[in-house]
């Protein structure tokens, strides 16, 4: 079996099953690449985990330069009030040092480093640019230097990748039809190139994504 394959169920586990049944992370793409990607990943491993972009489905691209506008005027990111209110019932809060905090939860944020000057992009990449924020603690991000397209060559993914027409090629790569199996083939390909090639950090996303991956089908 494959590193990232089926895990088996056992009385052993169901403990765990029922936590992971709880919201496990946020996810915040770049564009409609990495929503499908994430989409992808999503019901391959079956995690349970909310996938936000600018424009539906990312359509519309954000940038490192325009993040923090998406996250300070999200209507559910904006501040932990917010958030609190519309994730309370599938989320697990408890106090550390006086202060309530969110347990067993990250959001990640992917997105590519070629639209924003050296400076942003490390700032982004070693979450400096969020101190302060309410969901600091909270950050992974996800990179790809200098654009996911280029990761995935320098990588030598197994599926080629139209630059021209990127949309419809990873809807092509990756169509939610294909069955359980052929999607953590796939999977297991594109974390492959992107650790070859030495530019991305997404095998961290897949990583947290597969140790919350439940032993059950649940709607989330």
């Amino acid at each position: 079996m494959s590193k990232y394959g089926r895990k088996k169920s056992s009385s052993s586990n169901q403990l765990k099953s029922q936590m992971n049944s709880d919201l496990k992370c946020i996810t915040i793409v770049h564009g409609k690449s990495e929503y499908l990607i994430s989409s992808y990943i999503k019901s391959a491993y079956r995690v349970c985990m909310k996938i936000y972009s600018a424009g539906k489905e990312g359509s519309q691209s954000i940038q490192i330069t325009s993040l923090l506008h998406f996250l300070d005027t999200h209507e559910k990111l904006r501040n932990f009030i917010d958030f609190k209110r519309n994730f309370n019932d599938v989320l697990s809060f408890s106090k550390k040092n006086g202060v309530e905090v969110i347990d067993d939860f990250k959001i990640f944020i992917i997105m590519d480093t070629d639209d924003c000057e050296q400076h942003q992009s490390v700032s982004f990449m070693n979450k400096e640019m969020f101190r302060g924020k309410w969901y600091y603690e909270y950050i992974v991000p996800i990179y790809n230097s200098r654009n996911l397209e280029e990761v995935l060559e320098k990588g030598r993914f197994p599926h080629k990748v139209d630059k021209k027409r990127k949309g419809v090629t990873y809807t092509e790569i990756f169509p939610g039809s294909d069955p359980v199996g052929t999607k953590e083939q796939k999977i297991e390909e594109f974390i492959r190139a992107c650790e070859k090639s030495r530019s991305s950090n997404y095998k961290a996303y897949l990583d947290y994504c597969l140790e919350n991956r439940p032993n059950f089908t649940k709607n989330c």
